[in-house]
């Protein structure tokens, strides 16, 4: 896990800061810094990280200013551990920093060995959380799908009834697979709005694992999730995903991951708009049925 794993360290102290990013990155870790909260909520929203290490006493906006407005404003983190990191001895504090959703609390000077143990923890806990929620969607997909018409347009797998459709598609299965991003919830509602069936895999691997269970028109995988990169789901994608998109920010730089690119069937750029979302889909799925008819 560590190898994959993303940690931001924000620390005001920049000699201690330096000493825990270089601890981190001999460990394997992917690692960004942050002087203060401010920069810290800057560089969450940006590098979305796996976990957090974060001081307490700090400029412009505290440790717990900050887990604060995580929680309450940023709901696509809510489940991101996040470790404290202080010089305060105070028991209070401790407990402050756990009713805000702090995950542990590491007292300064820094005992690095202790501190990397407490991160392969968490983000085991948290893997596992996310392995938990996904075996939970698994289950109630399949209690939906119990006795539900079958589609004979798309292949033989049962349809859930929704409602209308504004686009003209028929209602499609959709699988989305990324990392927990406010950009990945915002397409999951712009394709609910439109009527399909959407469901949505944080986790890579879980996703892999249950292509069985979630054969899909359409599959949107973004470049990481919280545990694989994009060009390895692509390969191990099985065809009962229908047409898999590789998704990506608009900032992306294609001549820079070409390998990714050549891995999917199409490229959608988000945030896209709905129309332009639905002229895409519509195109996709006209392609994948002309190939289809020519093979036969």
């Amino acid at each position: 896990m560590a190898g994959a794993a993303k940690v931001l360290c924000i620390e005001d102290e920049a000699d201690l800061r330096a000493d825990i990013a270089e601890e981190l990155e001999d460990a394997g870790y992917q690692v960004v810094q942050a002087g203060d909260g401010l920069d810290g909520l800057r560089e969450i929203l940006r590098f979305k990280p796996d976990l957090v290490v974060s001081d307490i006493t700090m400029p412009k906006l505290d440790g717990f200013g900050l887990l604060r407005e995580l929680r309450e404003k940023h709901a696509e983190f809510a489940d991101m551990p996040f470790i404290f990191l202080s010089a305060l001895a105070d028991r209070k504090d401790e407990i402050q920093g756990v009713k805000l959703g702090a995950d542990d609390y590491l007292t300064k000077p820094v005992d690095f060995e202790i501190m990397l143990a407490r991160i392969e923890a968490a983000l085991r806990q948290a893997m596992r959380v996310d392995e938990k929620k996904q075996r939970e969607q698994v289950k109630l997909y399949k209690a939906l799908m119990q006795d539900k018409p079958r589609d004979k347009s798309h292949g033989n797998e049962p349809v859930p009834e929704v409602g209308p459709v504004r686009s003209g598609l028929p209602s499609l299965r959709i699988n989305l697979v990324g990392v927990s991003h406010k950009d990945l919830w915002a397409l999951q509602r712009v394709l609910e709005d439109d009527g399909h069936i959407v469901t949505v895999f944080t986790s890579g691997r879980s996703y892999l694992e249950n292509q069985e269970n979630f054969p899909a028109h359409l599959s949107f995988v973004c470049l990481h999730t919280d545990d694989m990169q994009a060009p390895m789901i692509a390969r191990m994608t099985q065809e009962q995903q229908g047409v898999v998109v590789l998704a990506v920010p608009a900032e992306f730089d294609d001549v820079a991951h070409q390998a990714a690119l050549r891995s999917f069937s199409a490229v959608l750029t988000f945030p896209a708009e709905a129309e332009v979302l639905y002229g895409q889909m519509g195109e996709w799925l006209r392609q994948k049925d002309a190939g289809e008819a020519a093979k036969a």
